[in-house]
């Protein structure tokens, strides 16, 4: 809204923009999060483009501090992904395992069908709606320990590898376009990324 009201018209300024649940589906190793996420961030950036073409002298810079997961594309042996099964999946793991214990367990087939919309077999459905649940008082454990159980479902049925719930030690792409742009190309720390930006506001 800030680029598109010209609110900022003619005073220089910066602004982050930040996908802020992408780090959490990739912790909780939840595709269809992870995919929508970035679908909206994409759709952000388009945003910033437009404002960028109208303005030559905006940088824009796209980057991370780290990568969460260790998504792969792939799983089992067989080299696919289904892409079109994650864009399916209507809702995250984390709501749908919230909703899911505000339920009864005879009923969490008929709610999770429409909102997966994947071919679980019978033994996939059996095996959540018997899945063994912490005796605790917090509700996050039990959502946990649902999600444990329906990732490795979800991920069978999308071909989607995940190889940690924490973060990876991959380098992260920096990408620039815009007025200064060159400074930040090739390899850098990210704290070097911070000093360059730092220097090109003053």
């Amino acid at each position: 809204r800030l680029l598109t009201d010209q609110q900022t018209e003619g005073q220089p300024f910066a602004l982050m923009i930040e996908g802020s649940q992408i780090d959490w589906c990739g912790h909780a190793n939840d595709i269809a999060c992870a995919v929508h996420e970035m679908a909206d961030f994409a759709a952000a950036i388009e945003v910033v483009k437009a404002f960028q073409a109208e303005h030559p002298n905006t940088l824009l810079v796209i980057t991370a501090d780290h990568s969460t997961g260790g998504l792969t594309l792939g799983q089992g042996g067989e080299y696919a992904w289904y892409s079109e099964r994650v864009m399916g999946i209507q809702n995250s793991l984390a709501f749908l395992t919230e909703q899911l214990l505000g339920m009864p367990r005879e009923q969490w087939r008929e709610y999770l069908q429409p909102r997966l919309n994947l071919d679980f077999s019978d033994d996939d459905w059996q095996q959540l709606i018997e899945a063994e649940l912490p005796e605790s008082e917090r509700a996050r454990d039990k959502q946990y320990a649902l999600g444990a159980v329906l990732v490795p479902l979800i991920s069978k049925h999308t071909r989607t590898g995940w190889t940690t719930t924490g973060h990876t030690a991959v380098d992260v792409p920096v990408l620039a376009e815009g007025l200064y742009g060159e400074q930040l190309r090739g390899y850098q720390d990210h704290t070097d990324i911070a000093k360059v930006l730092l220097n090109i506001v003053k």
